[in-house]
């Protein structure tokens, strides 16, 4: 029952009571998460926000250097009142093409 919508396709987050963000790690960054919470215009939204990226979760360097990105992404004040959790993901080295 939760609308699921591509971080291109959104218009507005703001009558929303949370928003559940999840997106993949690319140079250190979250896709699209920049864009999307620059739209919230109200500080009093629960977000909680789900990396998934090929870095070990489980280092803690990497962690919190995925902390650091993403408080530069959503700001201060979304970032101290998001719960944030690291999803390890996978690579086929054999699916890649040149743009990778």
């Amino acid at each position: 029952g939760i609308p699921c919508v591509s971080y291109e396709n959104v218009a507005d987050i703001n009558d929303y009571e949370q928003i559940i963000y999840l997106g993949g790690l690319y140079a250190g960054g979250v896709k699209g998460l920049k864009n999307t919470f620059s739209l919230l215009k109200k500080s009093n939204i629960k977000t909680i926000v789900v990396t998934v990226g090929i870095a070990d979760v489980s280092n803690k360097e990497n962690t919190d250097k995925i902390k650091v990105s993403l408080e530069k992404q959503l700001g201060d004040d979304i970032y101290k009142n998001s719960l944030i959790f690291h999803l390890r993901g996978g690579i086929d080295y054999g699916k890649l093409n040149f743009m990778h």
